[in-house]
Order: structure tokens, then C-alpha cells, then sequence
């Protein structure tokens, strides 16, 4: 199934373009691939070889004497050794049929420096990725920007149901300017730069930690599939499992020996982060509200010297106003600032408080019109008595389409925004009253990915 988004523009009745997005489906609805602006992304999925199937066969035989040979005859003549008996007279077989999957590699498929398999039934709608390849036309001919190749692997699981394997990610194959020969088999002499990914799981099934990441690799290979000396990146991932928190410790190691540590403590049900700790050492606090809002965060928290708390309070009708929320931010320092939201969750004022007259002053008021957009923002500041020193406003005015198109500042200055969708082009000119400054910001869809190119006029921009 294919489905074509087509966006047709046209500027000044002059220039005309039309951006086209396909997406093609394949019968079980998996995306095979998306083409925008000239840029396709293809995906292939492991589809396998049908379920072979292999007969076990059972013959049944009688000892002619002995308890054995009566224990043989009651047997052979049971209802079960009757049927037996007469199937294999007849030149049958008498046995179970099982069915198996091999395990799938596509390295000799796409010529691949290593091997890379997906150990499943392939055919539960074809759910595992096989490869994704980006490529633009060239003479009509496919350009390949890089293609990737996707592996998995079993991971055993227990269940109520007994036992059985969960398919993961495990392995990823990047190369990066690939060049193919017609059967879409790498020619590795003449392909650029080659990425290999991998990921460990725990598989021990008593393991508390069964079914996470335990390590992943990350190297380059040269074109024999040799990891290229100095771009090996390891990191082994540990657990230790409580009621109270989860700890989660990084240790990443680089082919040179430089190893970075990082824990991370989460709540063991909602994976909400309570604790970090960094490679020196220094440690980070979050506390939350019962409804899981952060209110307090520590920074070297175990360092009595330099320790930093700032905190968060939530804060319903602030000032006996019936329409506001608020937000209020105190840093370690003492500095208390806070936002203040109406009832549509709109944020419509930045306030400060001023130790000197115990007072929240306010510095920054927005309006929004009925679409929700901002309108009028006011900005003020203040002399360290309370008293206001500064105020400056902008008016913000925009087009049909919703498109900001100009800000009008009380200084005079004007700003002023326009889009050019059919040359792809976005202008914004800055009128000072004495001069005047345009930068034009054009965007170009090459081969290896789309450009921007920035031009200014009456600057020293291009």
C-alpha cells in the first residue's frame, strides 16, 4: 500500500513547489519505506524460510519369552499397540511431527563483515527489522548514504505459562557510504566508514536483574571486519535491587584504558531518578511531591562545603487569586523567583520577590489572545529599593496561518517575518528606524541531507 502526502505551495503567483512524502506499507502494514523531498529510508524485514518440520518414528517390538516377552504381548495388543501395529504393517511410519526455525543470518546476504542472525519465527508478521538503507536518485539511480543492519538474540524468560525466549536487540551494523553490487551484496574495498554496535542481556532466569542490558560495545571495523585499533567503547551496566531504590552503575571504558563511572538511583515502581553520582564522586539529590513533582534538588550533596539545594513549591491561588497557580523556584542562594500560570495552564507573569520590601515584583506580564498565542509581553526591572527602573514592551502580531509576522518593540525597533514556501526561503528583517538588517535563511535538499544556507543583507553575514 502506498500513501502520497502531497503539499503543494505557491508564492507571490510567481514561484510554485511541491513538497511529496510516500510511505509505502507492505501487506502486515510494516513501513518498507518513506521517500521525502527526494530522500527515501527503506527498511527489508527477516523474513526467513518456512517452518521445516522432522518426524520422530516409534516401533514397538516383543521379547519372545520370559516376563518380558508376556509384558510384550499385553502391550502389543492394546488398543494403542493394535493401531501400531497395524500402521506399520502397511509401510507406515508411527511417530510426532515437530516443527523448527532455523537461526536466520544475513551475512552472506549482503556480504557483511559480521555475522548478524535473528533467532525467530519469521513469520509473526514480520516484525524484526532486517536492515534500513537511505539513498537519494542519481540518473535515476539509487545513491546510498548509508545502510544499517539489524541483529537479535534470545533471552530466555520464565512465565505462569512456563518457559520460553523474548526476542532483543542485540546487534547493529552501520556503514556509512555503502557500495553494493546489483544483489545489494557490499563491496567492502569501496565502502566508507563501519560502525558495529552490541548489546549483552543477563540470561540467568534467577537473576534479579534477568532481562536487562548487562554490557554494549561500540567499535569501528576496517573493511575485513577487524575492529580498528583505539575505537573500542565499552560499557558494563550493574544492578543492585531494593524496596527503596534501584541502583544502576555505568562504567564505560575506552580502548585506552580511560574509565568514566556514573550510578544512577531510581525508584524501584515509577523509574523515577532520586540520586546520581558522578565519576568524582559528587552526588545529586531529587526529592518529589506525592504526585511525583520535583521539589527539592541537591547538588554535591555530600560535600558540606559547597552543598546547593534549590527548591520548588507548587503553589494553588497565590495571593488569594482564584485563577492562578503558581510555581515558585528558591535557589541556594536564597533567591526566590516564580511563574505564574491562569487556569488554562498559560504562563502569565515571571515574578520576583525583593527582600528588601518583602514583595514579589513582577518581571515579565504576557497576554495571549483567544488562539493562544502570545500577544503583548511587558518586561520590567527594578532598583534594589523596589522601585522600577525599566519597562519595555513588544506587541506580537500574526498571519492567517497562525505564523508570527511581526514584534513591535516600544523602543521603535520592528521585526518583521515572512516564508517563502515555495523557494523554501524564511526572511527576517530588523528595521531600527536608522537602518535596516535582513538575514535570508534558504534550505536546500542535498544528497547527504538537507542545507541551510543563511545570507545577510546589510550585514556581514552570508
Amino acid at each position: 500500500m502506498t500513501v502520497l502526502h502531497s503539499a503543494p505551495a505557491t508564492a507571490n503567483g510567481k514561484n510554485s513547489r511541491t513538497d511529496k512524502i510516500i510511505d509505502v506499507l507492505d501487506f502486515f502494514g510494516n513501513q518498507i519505506s518513506k521517500t521525502v523531498n527526494g530522500i527515501t529510508k527503506e527498511w527489508t524485514y527477516y523474513r526467513g524460510e518456512p517452518p521445516a518440520t522432522k518426524t520422530i518414528s516409534s516401533d514397538t517390538f516383543t521379547v519372545s519369552s520370559g516376563v518380558l516377552g508376556r509384558l510384550g504381548f499385553v502391550v502389543d495388543y492394546t488398543p494403542q499397540g493394535l493401531v501400531n501395529q497395524l500402521v506399520s504393517k502397511n509401510g507406515y511410519t508411527w511417530g510426532t511431527v515437530e516443527k523448527y526455525y532455523r537461526y536466520y543470518t544475513i551475512k552472506n546476504t549482503y556480504n557483511l563483515p559480521v555475522d548478524i542472525i535473528c533467532p525467530e519465527d519469521f513469520n509473526k508478521l514480520r516484525a524484526y527489522v532486517e536492515s534500513e538503507k537511505v539513498y537519494s536518485l542519481k540518473n535515476g539511480s539509487p545513491n546510498l548514504l548509508s545502510a544499517t543492519y539489524f541483529g537479535y538474540k534470545h533471552v530466555p524468560q520464565t512465565s505462569n505459562a512456563g518457559k520460553g525466549y523474548h526476542n532483543k536487540p542485540s546487534t547493529k551494523l552501520t556503514v556509512h557510504n555503502p557500495v553494493t553490487d546489483k544483489g545489494n551484496k557490499l563491496i567492502l574495498a569501496q565502502c566508507g566508514a563501519m560502525v558495529l554496535e552490541n548489546t549483552t542481556y543477563d540470561e540467568n532466569t534467577k537473576s534479579k536483574s534477568h532481562g536487562h542490558i548487562i554490557a554494549s560495545t561500540q567499535s569501528m571495523l576496517d573493511k575485513n571486519g577487524k575492529e580498528i585499533k583505539g575505537s573500542l567503547l565499552s560499557t558494563k551496566l550493574s544492578y543492585v535491587f531494593s524496596n527503596d531504590e534501584t541502583l544502576t552503575e555505568y562504567k564505560t571504558v575506552t580502548s585506552d584504558t580511560i574509565t568514566v563511572t556514573h550510578q544512577e538511583y531510581t525508584h524501584p515502581r515509577t523509574g523515577t531518578l532520586l540520586k546520581t553520582v558522578n565519576n568524582q564522586g559528587d552526588i545529586t539529590d531529587y526529592t518529589y511531591d506525592a504526585l511525583g513533582r520535583l521539589t527539592q534538588k541537591t547538588e554535591l550533596a555530600n560535600d558540606i562545603r559547597f552543598k546547593s539545594t534549590s527548591t520548588i513549591e507548587y503553589i494553588t491561588n497565590p495571593d488569594n487569586k482564584t485563577t492562578e497557580n503558581a510555581v515558585q523556584h528558591t535557589s541556594s542562594a536564597g533567591e526566590k523567583t516564580r511563574e505564574i500560570f491562569n487556569t488554562l495552564g498559560q504562563k502569565i507573569r515571571l515574578e520576583q520577590f525583593n527582600s528588601s520590601t518583602e514583595k514579589w515584583l513582577v518581571m515579565s506580564d504576557i497576554s495571549y489572545d483567544s488562539r493562544g498565542r502570545e500577544t503583548k509581553i511587558i518586561d520590567y526591572d527594578y532598583r534594589p529599593d523596589g522601585k522600577e527602573l525599566l519597562k519595555q514592551n513588544r506587541d506580537l502580531t500574526y498571519n492567517a496561518t497562525g505564523a508570527l509576522t511581526q514584534i513591535k518593540w516600544g523602543h521603535g525597533t520592528i521585526e518583521t517575518f515572512s516564508e517563502d514556501l515555495a523557494l523554501r526561503q524564511s526572511t527576517h528583517t530588523t528595521n531600527t528606524g536608522g537602518s535596516t538588517n535582513k538575514v535570508i535563511l534558504t534550505t536546500s535538499d542535498q544528497p547527504d541531507g538537507a542545507i541551510k544556507k543563511e545570507t545577510m543583507v546589510g550585514g556581514c553575514r552570508s
